[in-house]
C-alpha cells in the first residue's frame, strides 16, 4: 500500500508541473480550445482559430490563430491564455527557455511574448521583429537570460503581442506552432545557462562542471571540463554552434591546463565553406589564461560548429584534465595606427560629416595602400568632423602623422585627442599639396604623459566652404621622431654615431682625456689601431656635400710625432677622393686641415679616417679625434680665384664676378680670374673685399691685370674699418689687352694690420665708355735676392769663378744660421770629382761651405776652414744629378770668391766600380781625383779619412787561403792605408775584415793586410791614405793555401779513438806540405801528405783507401 501511495504522489507531482506544449491550434492539440482573452485592442475582437490561409513554406499545418490588430488599439494590444489549466504550471529553465513561434504578417513590426504566474508576476516581454511579409516566418525568443528569476517559477500563463507597434491601419496577423525547447547554443559559450552538445571523439570526454579554480582571468561559476586520455594526440570535442566571420574574426577562450606550453587547436567546420583552424599555445600552468585565435586573414565565412583540441598533436603518456570557458567571437578594439587594412572602426560623424572606408582612389606618391577613409564634409560645415574610439597614450610617442588627400590648397586639418581622464588637446596642420597624398605631422611634444579614449579629425577646420568637399585620409599613427639624422660636424656631443671599423681598428666615443688647448670639448672619438695595421681605419655614414664648402678641419691628439692622417670621402654617385695631413704636435690636441678645393660639386655618403696611415707601427697605439667639420676658410691672400669663394662689395656702379680666364696667355695662364665692369664716367667705381692681413713683414703687393685701354691707373687701397688707418698706392699698366704684373710698394709703411682691400680700375679717370677689366693673383711678397733661397740657386759649372756677397742675404736653411747664398751644380753627363772653394783672393771673411742633395735635403759634405779661414769641399758628381751649394759664414757675412774645378775620378773610385784582383796580381793605381768613401766604408782598424779606390777579390776555389794585400813597393809614392771588407756595395755599410796604416815591414809608411779567406766569399779592398793624402801606388795580392790540420805526423788524426769505420771527407790536399822527417821503414821523401794513426784492436787486415779523387794517391 505504501508503495502504491508513493507512486501516486510522484505522478501528481509530475502532472502538477507539466507544460501543455506545443501550442499548435490543431484539433486535439493545445491552444485551439483554450480561453484566449484579447486586451488593449479597441473593441477587442476575439482571437480566432481558423484554417491556415497560406499553407505554404514552413507552415503547412491545417489550423492557425488569427489576431486582428486594430488601428485604434494600443501598440501593445495582444491576447493571453487563461491562468492555470490552459498552458499548465511550469518553471522556466534551460530545457524550455527557447521559445519559437511562426507568424504571418502584412507588416514588419515586433512580436512580443511574455509569461506570468498566477499572481501576475512577470519578467516582461521579449520582442523580436519579423523580417518577411505575407509569408510564414519562424521567430526565436531566448529567455535564458531570466532563468532563475522568482517571477519565472510556477508560470501558468502565456501572453502574445502579435503586432507590437503603433498602427496606421488594421493588421491581420496569423500565428501558429508555439514551441518550447532548450536554447540553441550561440557564441559566446560560457556554460552559465546553456549547456551545448559535446560531440567528443578519440576518447575525449567533455562536461560542464563548477569552476574548480575561480581566480585570475576567469571567476565564472561554470566551465567545460575536458578529459584527454593518454597518448590521444587528436582527442577533441565538436560543438554545434553557428559561426559567422563576416565581421568579427578573432576568438578568445579561457583555458586552464596542468601542463606547460599546451597547444590548443580551434577548428571551424560544417556549413558551406572548407574547414579552417588556428593554434595557440599556453604560457601558464595550473592557472586560467586567455588565449586568442586570429582568423583575420579569412573572408566572410560561416560555419555550423567549432571543434576544440586540447594538447593538440602531443603524445602525452598520461591522462590529463583541462578546463576551458568563455569561447567568444570578437573584434579587437581599434588601435593605432589607423590603416583601414582589416580594421573594424566606428566612425562617429557629427555636424554633417560622413566617413567610410573605400578603396584608395589615388594609390600613388606617399600612400599606395589599398584602403583609406573617405570623409565628406557638407557645404558651410566649418566644424564637421569624425570621432573614432581608440586608446591613445602620448607618454612616450608625442607626434602623430597622417596621410591626407585634399582637393583644396592649404587645407587646415585639426587633430583632437579626447575622452578619458585628461582634458582634450588638439593641434592643427596645414596641407601644402592639392589633389595628391601628403604626409602631415601633429606635434604634441609639449604635452605631458596623457592618455585618451578617442581621436577626432576635422577636415578644412573652421573654414566656411560653400561647396561640399570629399577628403581622404589614412595611416594615422603616433610616433617619436627619434634623433635627427647624423650630419657634419661630428662633435660626439649627444650624437649617436655608428663606427664601422675595419682592419682591426676600434673606435668609440669617450670623455675627452685631455680637455686642453684647441679642444676642450667633453666627448671625443677614441681610435685604437693595432700593431702593424698600416691601413686600419673607421668609416662613418654621414652625408657630405662639397659643392660650396671644400675644406675639412679636425682636432687630433696623437702619441706619435709626424702622424699622417688620411681623410677619404666615399659612397654615393662619385668616385672616392682623399687627402692626407700630417701632425706636427705630440701628446696634445692639434687642428689639421684637408683641402678639397680642387674638386668639383661632389656629394658622398660617408667619410673614412685612417690614423697613422700607411705606417707599420710595431706597437698598438691609441689616437683621439674630434670636431670633424666641413667649412670654407675665410678669404686669405693671395686672391687666385681658384677654389676661393670671395665676396665682392662693389660700389659706384662697379660689378665684379669670377669667370674663366678669357686670355690664358703670357704671365697669367690660370683658369679663373676676376672680371670687373666699370660703367662710363665712373672715375671712382671700385670693389672692396674683406680679408685680414698685415704688412709687418711683406710690404709689397703684386697683381696680374688685363686692361683694354693703355696706361690704366690701378689703385690698391689697404683699409682697417676699426682703426680708420688706411693707405693706398697706384700703379699704371704699360700693356694693352694682355696680362701684365703690377707691383705696389708699401715699404714706407710701418707694421700695420688691415681687414679689407679695395681695387679701383682706371682710377680717377672719366672714361666715356663702359670698360671691362680683369685681375688675378693679388698677393703679398718681399723682394729677395735671386739666390737667397735654394729654390733660386744660381747655376755654376766646372771652371767657373763666381764673386758674391752674403751681406744682403738672409738665413734660408743652410748648414748654420748665418746668411747664405745658393748655387747649383749639375753634372755634364759623366762622373766627376767636383771641388768648390772659397780659398781665392776675392774672399774677405770666414766662410763655411755645405753641399746638399736637394733643396731641404741631406748634407753631402760641409767644411769650415780648409785654407786659413776659407773653405773647400770636394764631392763626387754622378754626372746627372743636381747638387746645391750654400755659401755661408762661420758667424757673419761678407764678400767671397767661389771657384769650381772638376776632375775625372778613377774608374774604380766607387765601390760598385771595384777592379778585380786575383792571387799573384800586382796592379798600379792612383787615388788622385778620387772621392771620400765613408758612406760605404766604415773605419776598419784604421780611420777612413782620405779619398780611396776599390778592388775586389773573389775567392771561389773552395779552399782557405792566407791572403796578403800590400802597397809596399817602390812604385808607391804616398802614405797609404788598406781596408778589407765583405758585404754588398749596394747595401752599405760594408763589414770590416781587417785594415792597416803602416806595415812593420815597410819604412815608407806603406801598408799590408793579411787575412784568411774562406774559399767562397767576395772581399772588397779599399786603398786610401793617411789624413787626406792621395797619390800613386802598386797593389799586390798573394795567396797561400792553408795546410790541413793533420799535415804533419805530429798532428796525425787518431782514428781508433774516433771509431771505426772512419771517413775523412773533403781533405784539403792541395794545401798539404812535405813531412820534415821520414818515419823508419816509410820512404815518403818529397811527398805532400796528411797523417792518420790507429792501434788495431785485433789481428787482421786493415784497409785504408782514397775514394775521391781516384788514381792520384
Amino acid at each position: 500500500m505504501k508503495q502504491i501511495t508513493t507512486i501516486f504522489l510522484l505522478l501528481l507531482s509530475a502532472i502538477g508541473f507539466s507544460q501543455n506544449v506545443p501550442i499548435d491550434f490543431e484539433a486535439g492539440g493545445n491552444g485551439a480550445t483554450w480561453t484566449w482573452t484579447v486586451f488593449e485592442n479597441g473593441a477587442n475582437p476575439p482571437l480566432e482559430i481558423i484554417a491556415n490561409p497560406d499553407p505554404t513554406g514552413i507552415n503547412t499545418s491545417a489550423t492557425v490563430a488569427k489576431f486582428t490588430a486594430l488601428q485604434v488599439g494600443a501598440p501593445f494590444a495582444g491576447c493571453e491564455s487563461m491562468h492555470g489549466a490552459d498552458i499548465g504550471t511550469w518553471t522556466l529553465d534551460a530545457t524550455n527557455a527557447e521559445v519559437r513561434i511562426k507568424v504571418w504578417k502584412p507588416v514588419i513590426s515586433d512580436v512580443g511574448i511574455k509569461f506570468a504566474t498566477a499572481s501576475n508576476a512577470s519578467t516582461g516581454e521579449i520582442k523580436v521583429a519579423n523580417t518577411l511579409v505575407n509569408q510564414w516566418e519562424e521567430l526565436v525568443f531566448d529567455f535564458s537570460g531570466v532563468i532563475g528569476n522568482p517571477a519565472n517559477i510556477d508560470l501558468d500563463q502565456i501572453i502574445v503581442f502579435p503586432d507590437f507597434n503603433a498602427r496606421t491601419q488594421d493588421n491581420v496577423i496569423y500565428f501558429d506552432d508555439i514551441t518550447f525547447g532548450p536554447v540553441t547554443p550561440t557564441l559566446p559559450l560560457d556554460f552559465e545557462v546553456v549547456t551545448p552538445t559535446f560531440n567528443d571523439f578519440n576518447g575525449s570526454f567533455t562536461q560542464v562542471i563548477a569552476n574548480p579554480d575561480p581566480t585570475g582571468v576567469n571567476t565564472s561559476a561554470n566551465v567545460a571540463e575536458n578529459t584527454v586520455p593518454a597518448n590521444a594526440a587528436f582527442a577533441g570535442v565538436n560543438i554545434p554552434v553557428a559561426v559567422d566571420l563576416t565581421t568579427d574574426k578573432f576568438f578568445r577562450m579561457d583555458v586552464w591546463s596542468p601542463l606547460a606550453n599546451t597547444p590548443v587547436l580551434l577548428k571551424l567546420e560544417g556549413g558551406p565553406n572548407p574547414p579552417i583552424e588556428r593554434q595557440a599555445n599556453l604560457t601558464t600552468t595550473g592557472a586560467w589564461e586567455e588565449i586568442v585565435f586570429d582568423f583575420s586573414s579569412e573572408g566572410a565565412l560561416t560555419y555550423d560548429s567549432v571543434t576544440v583540441f586540447m594538447n593538440f598533436n602531443m603524445q602525452d603518456p598520461a591522462t590529463q584534465t583541462y578546463y576551458w570557458d568563455n569561447l567568444e567571437l570578437y573584434s579587437p578594439p581599434a588601435t593605432l595606427p589607423l590603416t583601414f587594412e582589416g580594421q573594424t572602426l566606428i566612425f562617429n560623424d557629427f555636424n554633417g560629416s560622413f566617413t567610410q572606408t573605400i578603396a584608395n582612389p589615388d594609390p600613388t606618391g606617399v600612400n599606395t595602400s589599398a584602403t583609406v577613409a573617405e570623409n565628406t564634409v557638407p557645404a558651410n560645415a566649418a566644424f564637421a568632423g569624425v570621432n573614432i574610439p581608440v586608446p591613445i597614450d602620448i607618454t612616450t610617442n608625442k607626434f602623430f602623422r597622417m596621410d591626407v588627400w585634399s582637393p583644396l590648397a592649404g587645407t587646415p586639418v585639426l587633430l583632437k585627442l579626447e575622452g578619458g581622464p585628461n582634458p582634450p588637446v588638439e593641434r592643427q596642420a596645414n596641407l601644402t599639396t592639392t589633389g595628391a597624398w601628403e604626409e602631415i605631422v601633429f606635434d604634441f611634444s609639449s604635452e605631458g604623459a596623457l592618455t585618451y579614449d578617442s581621436v577626432t579629425v576635422f577636415m578644412n577646420f573652421n573654414m566656411q566652404d560653400p561647396a561640399t568637399q570629399v577628403y581622404y585620409w589614412d595611416n594615422l599613427e603616433n610616433y617619436s621622431p627619434g634623433p635627427p639624422p647624423l650630419a657634419l660636424p661630428l662633435t660626439f656631443e649627444g650624437q649617436p654615431v655608428t663606427f664601422n671599423d675595419f682592419n682591426g681598428s676600434f673606435t668609440q666615443a669617450i670623455a675627452n682625456p685631455d680637455p686642453t688647448g684647441v679642444n676642450t670639448s667633453a666627448t671625443v672619438a677614441e681610435n685604437t689601431v693595432p700593431a702593424n695595421a698600416a691601413f686600419a681605419g673607421v668609416n662613418i655614414v654621414v652625408p657630405v656635400d662639397i659643392t660650396t664648402d671644400k675644406f675639412f678641419r679636425m682636432d687630433v691628439w696623437s702619441p706619435l710625432a709626424g702622424t699622417p692622417v688620411l681623410l677619404k670621402l666615399e659612397g654615393g654617385p662619385n668616385p672616392p677622393i682623399e687627402r692626407q695631413a700630417n701632425l706636427t704636435t705630440t701628446g696634445a690636441w692639434e687642428e689639421i686641415l684637408f683641402d678639397f678645393s680642387s674638386e668639383g660639386a661632389l656629394t658622398y655618403d660617408s667619410v673614412t679616417i685612417f690614423m697613422n696611415f700607411n705606417m707599420q707601427d710595431p706597437a698598438t697605439q691609441t689616437y683621439y679625434w674630434d670636431n670633424l667639420e666641413l667649412f670654407s676658410p675665410p678669404p686669405m691672400l693671395p686672391f687666385t680665384h681658384e677654389g676661393q669663394t670671395l665676396t665682392f662689395n662693389d660700389f659706384n656702379g662697379s660689378f665684379t664676378q669670377q669667370i674663366a680666364n678669357p686670355d690664358p696667355t703670357g704671365v697669367n695662364t690660370s683658369a679663373t680670374v676676376a672680371e670687373n665692369t666699370v660703367p662710363a664716367n665712373a672715375a671712382f667705381a671700385g670693389v672692396n673685399v674683406a680679408v685680414d692681413y698685415d704688412i709687418a713683414t711683406d710690404k709689397f703687393f703684386r697683381m696680374d691685370v688685363w686692361s683694354p685701354v693703355p696706361n690704366t691707373p690701378v689703385l690698391l687701397k689697404l683699409e682697417n674699418s676699426g682703426t680708420g688707418v688706411n693707405t693706398e698706392i697706384a700703379a699704371t699698366t704699360t700693356t694693352t689687352s694682355a696680362w701684365e704684373e703690377l707691383v705696389f710698394d708699401f715699404s714706407f709703411e710701418p707694421a700695420l694690420t688691415f681687414d679689407s682691400i679695395t681695387i679701383f680700375m682706371n682710377f680717377n679717370v672719366q672714361d666715356p665708355n663702359t670698360q671691362i677689366y680683369y685681375w688675378d693673383n693679388l698677393e703679398q711678397f718681399t723682394p729677395v735676392n735671386t739666390n737667397d733661397n735654394c729654390s733660386g740657386a744660381t747655376p755654376i759649372a766646372c771652371g767657373d769663378i763666381v764673386l758674391g756677397d752674403t751681406s744682403d742675404n738672409t738665413d734660408t736653411g743652410g748648414a748654420n744660421t748665418t746668411p747664405d747664398e745658393w748655387y747649383s751644380f749639375t753634372g755634364s753627363g759623366s762622373p766627376e770629382v767636383v771641388t768648390v772653394s772659397t780659398c781665392g783672393a776675392g774672399t774677405a771673411y770666414d766662410t763655411y761651405l755645405s753641399v746638399f742633395d736637394s733643396c731641404g735635403g741631406a748634407i753631402i759634405d760641409e767644411n769650415d776652414d780648409s785654407c786659413g779661414l776659407s773653405s773647400e769641399i770636394t764631392f763626387f758628381s754622378d754626372g746627372t744629378s743636381t747638387y746645391y751649394i750654400a755659401v755661408e759664414g762661420f758667424s757673419g757675412a761678407g764678400a767671397f770668391e767661389l771657384d769650381v774645378t772638376c776632375a775625372t775620378p778613377p774608374a774604380n773610385d766607387m765601390c760598385d766600380g771595384a777592379v778585380a784582383i786575383s792571387c799573384g796580381d800586382s796592379i798600379l793605381g792612383t787615388t788622385i781625383n778620387a772621392t771620400d768613401d765613408t758612406a760605404v766604408a766604415p773605419d776598419c782598424n784604421t780611420t777612413t779619412s782620405a779619398p780611396g779606390v776599390w778592388y775586389v777579390y773573389q775567392d771561389a776555389d773552395g779552399l782557405a787561403n792566407n791572403v796578403l794585400v800590400s802597397t809596399c813597393s817602390t812604385n808607391t809614392d804616398y802614405d797609404t792605408k788598406i781596408s778589407v771588407y765583405t758585404g754588398d756595395c749596394a747595401a752599405p755599410p760594408l763589414t770590416c775584415v781587417d785594415g792597416n796604416d803602416d806595415s812593420p815591414n815597410s819604412t815608407d809608411f806603406q801598408s799590408e793586410v793579411e787575412f784568411q779567406s774562406d774559399g767562397s766569399s767576395t772581399y772588397y779592398i779599399l786603398v786610401h791614405g793617411f789624413a787626406g793624402d792621395t797619390g800613386n801606388f802598386e797593389l799586390s795580392l798573394s795567396c797561400t793555401l792553408v795546410p790541413p790540420p793533420n799535415d804533419m805526423i805530429a798532428n796525425s788524426i787518431d782514428v781508433d779513438e774516433i771509431g771505426f769505420p772512419y771517413t775523412d771527407p773533403a781533405v784539403a790536399m792541395p794545401g798539404a806540405t812535405v813531412e820534415a822527417g821520414t818515419p823508419a821503414g816509410c820512404d815518403n821523401a818529397g811527398v805532400n801528405g796528411v797523417w792518420y794513426n790507429f792501434v788495431p784492436p785485433l789481428n787482421g787486415v786493415a784497409t785504408c783507401s782514397v775514394t775521391t779523387p781516384a788514381g792520384f794517391t
